[in-house]
């Protein structure tokens, strides 16, 4: 997982979408209060005049090189495009378990593949370095063969990751 961002330093819209991966936008400008169509995994995010677009992209497919271009075709005729190399193997594999989140309500479900031992459930509002991550204090229950835990999501975004104690 990587933090990208894509400036706008034009007076046009650009609809960017880099090739071989998925991703979550953070922000815009600055702003974490994001509208409902910048939630879930995207592969193009349109970036505004003058604008900064953070997201969060994850790449789980092959290595190699790719490219990222601007989905406008005239802008993609003129060059508005830049290639990137995947370096990691052919599969990447997860550091450690899988969370599964979904919204239920008005509530965030989140559960794991049990056993999940030597792991601590963690969040924090922010993907930037100064943020810090605290642990989840809320004990999970036992659901089939995960575990899980429902809890109410607070104003902006949240992230969440299971750490290795």
């Amino acid at each position: 997982m990587e933090v990208w961002e894509f400036t706008d330093t034009t007076g046009e819209f650009h609809p960017m979408h880099p090739h071989g991966a998925h991703f979550q936008v953070l922000s815009r400008s600055g702003t974490t209060t994001l509208p409902p169509e910048d939630t879930g995994w995207k592969d193009t995010v349109l970036v505004g005049p003058n604008e900064i677009v953070r997201v969060a992209i994850k790449f789980d497919a092959y290595k190699g090189i790719f490219v990222q271009h601007c989905h406008n075709l005239e802008h993609e005729d003129e060059g508005m495009m830049q290639n990137f190399e995947v370096k990691t193997g052919d599969a990447v594999q997860p550091q450690g378990p899988a969370l599964s989140i979904e919204r239920m309500g008005t509530m965030l479900h989140i559960s794991w593949p049990m056993p999940a031992t030597g792991y601590q459930l963690e969040s924090r509002e922010s993907l930037d370095t100064a943020s810090d991550w605290q642990p989840v204090n809320q004990m999970p229950e036992m659901l089939g063969d995960r575990m899980s835990i429902m809890i109410e999501p607070s104003d902006g975004t949240r992230f969440f990751r299971l750490a290795k104690l």
